[in-house]
């Protein structure tokens, strides 16, 4: 017997979807699409035969939060990138790559599906996969959601003692670890070229010795850096661009950032006065800047928070 997974629903021009048994308007997308010139070519490409699947089989995953079990469904740019990275794991000639999305885009989503991915396709020839971090608690959190998702046997490392064991022994599957557990690490702990490393926040655990050192343990490796805010520069001289995206053209360094509206679900129904612009907004007369400050947030936030928009004043009136 088949189970319904997910539901849709359209408001206006927009197209919204979402897990079942999660009615959370947080958990209510707007679904976007490159490709799409219109609403009727937006809706089709959500759900053609083949997108659908992909997202039933690949994108939807099962997460704990706040001690409570969770249904959830990665969102475009999280499709996207899943398949940039993978993409990237297949091609011989490049072993770095960088994901730049926005804080609360949810990366840990991101990662997770991509592990999940590498160890299931045989193209990767069984691989390692280190999903890095460089706190306890995301460490810790991190190996709760990969035990919901349901990955069979994870590799949590103790110590550096015991991170250089894994390494050391050739160990296949999944590894969590710490940044810091690479501190002193010898070089070539691991030649094997089938290693993924997945580095979260990876701005600030790759710009000095700890990322020279898992470098330098992994020659052969694959990183891979998810970050909310690269760095140009360091103080050692090498930033996030420079150390994930030495082999990418310079020109390809721009992201799609996810903005706050396309995880949140469709506003109030509204009639919309006049099209979404700030320019008759701010063109109209107030006295005093101040004025014009306290008038403009209070305009911002009424539009951030309902989406209402109004012709006279920025208090709901629809």
């Amino acid at each position: 017997m088949a189970h319904v997974q997910l539901y849709a629903l359209t408001h206006i021009v927009g197209f919204f979807y979402g897990p079942t048994w999660n009615l959370s308007r947080k958990a209510l997308f707007n679904w976007r699409d490159e490709q799409a010139g219109d609403y009727e070519t937006l809706v089709k490409g959500f759900v053609a035969p083949r997108r659908v699947l992909r997202v039933l089989s690949d994108y939807i995953l099962f997460v704990r939060k706040d001690g409570e079990l969770t249904k959830a469904v990665l969102r475009p740019h999280q499709m996207r990138a899943v398949d940039k990275v993978l993409a990237r794991a297949k091609d011989p000639e490049k072993r770095r790559g960088l994901v730049w999305h926005t804080q609360g885009s949810g990366k840990t989503f991101t990662m997770i599906t991509v592990a999940k991915k590498l160890l299931e396709d045989p193209r990767f020839q069984n691989p390692t996969v280190l999903m890095v971090v460089d706190r306890n608690e995301l460490q810790q959190q991190l190996f709760q959601n990969l035990e919901a998702v349901g990955f069979g046997h994870v590799h949590l490392a103790l110590s550096k003692r015991h991170l250089r064991e894994l390494l050391q022994n050739d160990t296949r599957g999944l590894i969590v670890t710490m940044i810091h557990k690479f501190d002193d690490a010898d070089a070539d702990l691991n030649l094997r070229e089938n290693i993924y490393v997945l580095i979260d926040e990876a701005h600030r655990s790759t710009g000095g010795d700890l990322g020279n050192y898992l470098m330098g343990a992994l020659p052969n490796a694959t990183f891979i850096g998810f970050t909310g805010t690269p760095i140009d520069k360091t103080a050692h001289g090498k930033g996030t661009f420079k150390t994930f995206g030495a082999e990418d053209p310079k020109a390809t360094w721009t992201s799609t950032p996810s903005r706050t509206p396309s995880r949140m679900g469709p506003p109030s129904p509204c009639i919309t006065r006049w099209p979404r612009t700030t320019s008759r907004w701010t063109a109209r007369p107030w006295k005093g800047s101040s004025g014009r400050r306290r008038s403009w947030r209070a305009w911002r936030t009424l539009r951030r928070s309902t989406g209402c928009w109004t012709a006279r004043s920025p208090s709901r009136t629809c």
